[in-house]
């Protein structure tokens, strides 16, 4: 069994370390990005990445008095590490739902000016109210929409076992880490 085992890591320590590799280059957070850690004990950290070392995440945090905290988080006592990529803006959906609202406001308002055997100058009045209505409320859905943004946030995958392959004189050295 020992053996089947070590033929199985050997076998598939290439493929993870070439794995490892391009999902580290391609999930690595840059400093800045804003992160979500949660620890093996429930506790959750919410900031920006200010740097990543051999041994643990630092992130800025706000602390309650407006300050700025640097935390450093042991990387074994990580259970989830997510980084936010924030979603375009919602324009067109506040346009859409603003042009609704308008529309709704503006048929209420035209709808006082005159209800029946309207002259054309009410008639009038009304088309305007109702078009002021629907322009006002595409206007103001279009920029609160604008200023919404989704966060969709990502697990970035927790570096375990690491595959190191280092030229030494004529030949390889091969290291194999697994963190537990």
């Amino acid at each position: 069994m020992r053996t089947l085992t070590l033929a199985f890591l050997v076998a598939w320590a290439p493929v993870a370390a070439v794995a490892q590799i391009d999902s580290a280059t391609a999930a690595a957070p840059k400093p800045g990005a804003e992160v979500r850690i949660t620890t093996r004990i429930g506790r959750t950290f919410f900031g920006h990445l200010d740097g990543i070392s051999v041994d643990s995440v630092r992130i800025r945090i706000m602390a309650a008095n407006d300050d700025i905290v640097v935390a450093a988080i042991p990387l074994d006592s990580i259970m989830h590490f997510e980084v936010n990529h924030r979603g375009a803006p919602h324009t067109a959906e506040g346009a859409l739902l603003g042009l609704a609202g308008g529309a709704l406001v503006g048929a209420m308002v035209a709808s006082a000016n005159c209800l029946i055997f309207c002259t054309q100058q009410e008639q009038d009045q009304s088309s305007k109210d109702f078009e002021l209505g629907l322009l006002a409320g595409g206007v103001i859905g279009a920029l609160t929409g604008a200023g919404i943004r989704s966060d969709h946030w990502t697990d970035v995958a927790a570096e375990r076992v690491r595959v190191t392959v280092r030229p030494a004189g004529g030949g390889l050295n091969l290291g194999l880490r697994l963190r537990f």
